[in-house]
């Protein structure tokens, strides 16, 4: 009986330590409930800073560079609010509790990016005028390093600024009951707008580093800046027929003599011999004229052979290339305005082009051939160097080369590579997958190839192990129009001896270039006009690739026709494939059409197409273009269903 009382006895005196507990947890979360008071108020607030930095970035597109401060104070205000919330002693408490404590994790990350993205909004302001606004940057033909290397401290602080706010974003969980679903949307559409300007500065850091170097500021650098004429193609882009030499020292642009294809003569037939670049199949041996230098495709190769070539016929050693096209230095003028050059007239982003491609038959006498040539360095001198506006400038230069109409070339390794990442170099892909690029090469030295057309139609088979058989046609078409010269006595060129060569022919004389994918293997034997020919099947920088002659007739077409196996179209995962294929265009005046079929292997499907292509049936999608001036790449998986 004892014992039962004792027992009894003590259930009862257990009784208050129970309801002692129970009020201490009920303080604890009355405690809790006002700690959290605060960070109900994080997310208007951090709504409020993200609306404000949305209200900047429309501001700064209308050039309102005051409303744009306004905004980003105003966002610095609301995030400082939101951040001083979440990270008080209250959210220091509740990151303790089960459950809860994850999903305040989760908002003092979300809440970190936005306090970076704020961060990034304040020096955008501060630089966007320097780079956009400023009429000192460079001034009488200097680029004041000084204002550069604040601009580039600048951006090197949005970076990490940028990086800060991708990591924050990663570490977002978004697995707390009834509130993840929110977070994680949160995260995600925060994400969208902070990774591509993460990847686009880290793409443009190595380019950022390079560039006091690359204007001198630790030593004279030399460059020839060339000019790409489409109107007579090369692998590479236009001709090179005008050449100037450019130094940078210390930030200072010095232009030498304007060098066109005339003036390069070396002995009677104009002919030099210079050191062949290893690996570089497209080099003429023996003899040959400096403007066969950019033979190859890669401006790695084509550049180097052209300062070689340089330095045999000029004694000069340069540390680069710089080439851009007549449609590229259109696209300059459409930004800045037409100059007027001496012997031709006022060029501007609508006439530039026909001018001084298109224009050759109009005069009678090489001096006057030359003076068009000649033309084009004083307004790519003023377009670039003068007049402010060098973000777009460089804007439009950078997607000028997504075209291969401008693509840059050092011999520095880290130079090159530097502009190489940020897709500056002018190589083709090194895909190891699918590919694609259809190149002409002028054989003939018309200029008939200002009126080519080509259309290039890819048929492409996969296969349930990742090959893939593809059918390709291209179709050429010389759509040059009759040829009507001023003259009537004296005609340059003497059609008896042949008139399917030179200047004044509207003949379109072509070696019709495949580069095919990695390991691809040619089926039977192509065609070209109808008749089989064995290919000769060659490689560059590990690209195969053949070529095949033909002289078109003013108004007439040819058209190729190959059949061939590719062994890594796509890759295998599991029940997951996906297909991966990169295009390279060649920089003509009338961009090329490209269609492109994919047919999915039996029993594979996808949600839904990627941009720009469409789905023709559960199994069959399609790309069409009717001019690719850009360098697409695609990855488009599917799954077994």
């Amino acid at each position: 009986m004892a014992r039962e009382k004792r027992g009894s006895g003590g259930r009862r005196r257990r009784w208050p330590w129970v309801l002692l507990a129970l009020g201490v947890l009920a303080v604890v979360l009355v405690g809790l409930a006002l700690l959290a008071r605060p960070m109900m108020d994080v997310k208007p607030q951090a709504d409020a800073a993200r609306d404000e930095l949305g209200m900047a970035q429309d501001a700064i597109k209308a050039d309102d560079i005051d409303a744009a401060r306004a905004h980003v104070a105003a966002a610095r205000v609301h995030v400082d609010d939101a951040s001083s919330r979440v990270n008080g002693f209250g959210g220091d408490v509740w990151r303790w509790v089960p459950v809860a404590g994850g999903a305040v994790n989760d908002a003092r990350h979300l809440v970190g990016a936005l306090d970076q993205a704020t961060s990034v909004a304040e020096i955008g302001t501060e630089v966007y005028p320097k780079v956009m606004q400023s009429d000192s940057l460079v001034l009488n033909s200097t680029v004041d390093l000084a204002q550069v290397e604040d601009i580039l401290t600048s951006l090197n602080q949005a970076g990490l600024h940028l990086r800060a706010a991708a990591d924050d974003l990663a570490a977002v969980k978004g697995n707390t009951p009834i509130v993840g679903q929110q977070v994680r949307d949160a995260r995600d559409e925060a994400m969208a707008k902070i990774e591509p300007l993460r990847t686009t500065y880290d793409e443009a850091e190595p380019v950022l580093d390079a560039l006091p170097d690359v204007l001198g500021a630790d030593g004279d650098r030399h460059y020839i800046v060339a000019i790409m004429n489409p109107a007579e193609l090369r692998y590479s882009g236009g001709a090179t027929l005008t050449l100037v030499p450019l130094t940078l020292a210390d930030g200072k642009v010095e232009f030498g003599d304007t060098v066109t294809n005339e003036d390069v003569v070396a002995d009677t037939d104009g002919k030099i011999k210079w050191p062949k670049v290893k690996g570089n199949p497209f080099h003429t041996p023996g003899k040959t004229r400096l403007m066969n230098a950019t033979f190859s495709p890669n401006w790695s190769q084509s550049g180097e052979e052209l300062l070689r070539a340089w330095q045999v016929r000029f004694g000069q050693k340069f540390d680069g290339v710089i080439t851009v096209d007549l449609q590229a230095l259109a696209r300059l003028m459409n930004l800045t305005g037409p100059v007027e050059a001496e012997g031709v007239g006022q060029l501007d982003s609508g006439n530039l082009v026909k001018v001084l491609a298109g224009s050759y038959d109009y005069y009678d006498t090489e001096e006057e051939r030359k003076a068009i040539n000649a033309a084009v360095v004083p307004a790519f001198r003023e377009k670039l160097f003068e007049g402010g506006h060098f973000a777009d400038k460089f804007e439009t230069l950078a997607n000028a080369a997504k075209g291969r109409h401008f693509a840059l070339y050092f011999r520095d390794p880290r130079l090159q590579d530097a502009f190489e990442k940020r897709g500056l170099a002018g190589d083709l892909s090194g895909t190891d997958h699918d590919y694609l690029g259809v190149f002409t090469q002028n054989i003939n030295s018309s200029k008939a190839d200002y009126w080519q057309a080509r259309r290039v139609e890819s048929d492409v088979k996969l296969a349930a192990d990742g090959s893939a058989q593809v059918h390709l046609t291209v179709t050429i078409d010389n759509n040059s129009p009759v040829f009507t010269p001023p003259w009537t006595d004296n005609q340059p060129e003497d059609p008896a001896k042949d008139p399917h060569w030179g200047y004044y022919t509207r003949w379109a004389g072509n070696a019709v270039a495949v580069f095919l994918p990695k390991g691809a293997t040619v089926e039977g034997q192509p065609t070209m006009r109808g008749i089989p020919f064995r290919p000769i099947i060659r490689s560059v920088m590990d690209r195969p690739y053949f070529y095949r002659k033909v002289t078109l007739e003013p108004n007439s077409k040819a058209v190729l026709d190959v059949t061939y196996t590719v062994p890594h179209a796509a890759t295998v995962d599991g029940d997951a494939m996906t297909y991966r294929l990169d295009l390279d265009p060649q920089s003509m005046v009338g961009p090329e059409a490209v269609e492109v079929t994919l047919h999915l292997p039996e029993g594979y499907g996808l949600s839904s197409p990627p941009l720009g292509w469409k789905i023709a049936d559960g199994r069959t999608l399609s790309y069409d273009t009717a001019g690719m001036d850009d360098s697409p790449r695609w990855s488009i998986a599917m799954t077994k269903l």
